[in-house]
């Protein structure tokens, strides 16, 4: 476990409307489902119940452990890496630290590679450096702005692209 986590315990549970409940865990747009948990665990406190059904869409897996639980646990943070940029955002706001479960997500994708590596684990890694080279502009950035230096995997990804390869060479100390 990356991070201490809220037990149910810890908290109490707020009253649930098991008729909403049984409806949102039925519908299949996670998303709306995942709205309205969200709203009525604002307006009623945390539940497993609504947590759960929050969890099924990472945007409002994030919005839960931001606003209604304002921590993190392991249920909201699984969630909310569902999406990159989700995953990235709850490591930065939530978890305020790098995981390797927001790490794994956020490497899914070449951008969100990039800002987790700058802006949550604060400098160069094999698999942040790995996503970014999926795409040959974010090999640039990660170059550039985290390794500040020349590596094998930023070129080789950059190779592809002759624009980019003159701008890295004039950017990158050989």
């Amino acid at each position: 476990m990356d991070h201490h986590t809220v037990s149910t315990e810890e908290k109490a549970e707020a009253p649930v409307d098991q008729l909403l409940i049984e409806e949102l865990l039925e519908c299949k747009d996670y998303f709306l489902a995942g709205k309205k948990a969200y709203n009525f665990a604002y307006d009623n406190g945390p539940s497993d119940s609504t947590r759960i059904i929050a969890c099924r869409n990472s945007w409002w897996a994030l919005r839960y452990a931001l606003d209604i639980d304002k921590c993190a646990r392991d249920d909201t943070r699984a969630g909310a890496c569902g999406d990159p940029g989700d995953a990235c955002s709850y490591a930065f706001h939530v978890d305020k630290s790098p995981s390797n479960t927001t790490r794994e997500s956020a490497c899914k994708h070449p951008l969100q590679s990039y800002c987790y590596a700058r802006d949550i684990d604060k400098g160069p890694r094999n698999d942040t450096r790995n996503g970014a080279c999926k795409d040959t502009e974010w090999a640039f950035y990660y170059a550039r702005d985290i390794d500040k230096c020349f590596n094998e995997a930023t070129y080789t990804s950059i190779h592809k692209n002759p624009r980019e390869i003159k701008i890295y060479f004039s950017h990158i100390n050989l």
